[in-house]
């Protein structure tokens, strides 16, 4: 059974983090709709809710299984948990966003990984800025956006406030501006949650549109041949690649991209 350390000095198997998780998680759902002058009030009062009915170990236990230990957003499972949760109770009425940094695998070779830690930092905080809703836009049943990281160079934003493409296309636009100053090249690509749609064909397709994004970001630097080379090599490597789970969708990805170069 494999184990993880989630506090100093103790370890738990995943099951049991999973498990514990699990029950943590259910002990947010009963929160009743409230106004909250400041995203931060709605976070203290969240975290309130949690000490209120666990130990101060209990509590770690839940930040660490459910936040990313380098940035401090949300982990893949939290955000995992809050996207379900969304097609459950806001079907058709919230949106999700892909991010992929450009030339973090550069950095890393070129200047170290500690340069390749800070721009993924940077990137997280910049992120975390750029999605903030303003207070005076904020209804009375706001929720709070969910920045989070994946892994990697792999970011995602549960926005469950966003239910048009129109308002999620401002958000991506604010947050490339915001990176871009900064110094740091990114591929954003998402989408509105369409009604009947499940989570996993919901993260599929804003998975499939930001690969077509870094694709032109790709080719924006080529000229016509090498981009041809490019999408047809690219095409067979991937058809070849390892991880057979994703090949539909970059392969698909690169022909719209071919099509759209022809």
């Amino acid at each position: 059974m494999s184990e993880v350390t989630v506090i100093p000095n103790h370890t738990a198997s995943v099951e049991e983090v999973e498990r514990h998780v699990a029950e943590l998680d259910a002990l947010l759902q009963p929160l009743p709709p409230v106004t909250f002058d400041t995203a931060e009030e709605q976070i203290a009062q969240r975290n309130g809710h949690l000490q209120g009915h666990l130990t101060a170990e209990g509590y770690l236990r839940w930040h660490d299984a459910t936040h990313d230990n380098m940035t401090g957003l949300a982990n893949r499972i939290l955000i995992m948990q809050r996207i379900e949760s969304c097609v459950d109770s806001k079907p058709g009425d919230f949106s999700l966003l892909f991010m992929d940094l450009d030339g973090l695998k550069e950095a890393n070779d070129t200047l170290g990984h500690s340069a390749g830690d800070l721009l993924i930092t940077r990137a997280a905080v910049i992120t975390e800025e750029s999605v903030r809703l303003h207070d005076e836009r904020r209804s009375p049943d706001f929720v709070a956006r969910i920045p989070a990281r994946l892994g990697g160079d792999e970011f995602a934003v549960l926005l469950p406030d966003v239910g048009s493409q129109e308002d999620l296309n401002k958000i991506i636009d604010r947050l490339q501006e915001n990176l871009k100053a900064a110094g740091i090249k990114a591929s954003i690509g998402g989408r509105p949650h369409q009604t009947g749609e499940t989570a996993a064909e919901l993260l599929s397709a804003v998975d499939h549109i930001m690969y077509v994004k870094k694709i032109h970001n790709k080719l924006e630097s080529l000229s016509p041949e090498q981009r041809l080379a490019f999408l047809e090599i690219s095409r067979i490597a991937t058809e070849y690649a390892l991880n057979l789970r994703d090949a539909p969708t970059i392969i698909s990805a690169l022909q719209e991209e071919q099509n759209h170069q022809n």
